[in-house]
C-alpha cells in the first residue's frame, strides 16, 4: 500500500462516474432484495487531464516526466492518494494512462484514476 500523494494537478472539472456495489437477490415473484456488497459500496472513477505547473493542459517536459514518472513508479500495483474535487483524499489506482507529444517540448498526458480500497 503506497502513501504517495499523487505530485501533478489535474484539470478543474475531471469526468467521473460513481458506482455503487450491490448484490440482488431476485425471486419468482418478480420482487428482489438488494444490499450493499462489502464495507466500501460507494466507488469513484475519474479520468483526468494531468496540467502544468502554470494550469495548462499542454504540459512542459518536466511537468511531464514527473507525471509519468510517478505513474510509471506506481505501476498499476500500487496506489496512491489523491483528492478529487469536492470529495475527501482517497486512494485510487492507475491501471495505465495516454501520453501525447504535442510537439516543440509539450506534452499532454490523462490518465483513469479508479478509487482503491485497502484494511
Amino acid at each position: 500500500m503506497g502513501n504517495e500523494v499523487f505530485p501533478s494537478p489535474v484539470q478543474l472539472a475531471p469526468s467521473a462516474s460513481v458506482s455503487f456495489r450491490v448484490k440482488v437477490a431476485r425471486f419468482g415473484d418478480g420482487m428482489a432484495q438488494v444490499v450493499g456488497a462489502g464495507l466500501n459500496t460507494r466507488e469513484q472513477t475519474y479520468t483526468v487531464e494531468v496540467l502544468s505547473a502554470t494550469g495548462s493542459k499542454c504540459l512542459g517536459s518536466q511537468d511531464y516526466k514527473i507525471a509519468k514518472a510517478f505513474l510509471d513508479r506506481m505501476g498499476g500495483t500500487t496506489s496512491f492518494l489523491w483528492t478529487p474535487p469536492d470529495e475527501p483524499q482517497a486512494r485510487f489506482l492507475c491501471t495505465g494512462y495516454a501520453p501525447k507529444e504535442i510537439g516543440a517540448g509539450v506534452y499532454s498526458l490523462s490518465a483513469k484514476f479508479e478509487q482503491w480500497f485497502q484494511p
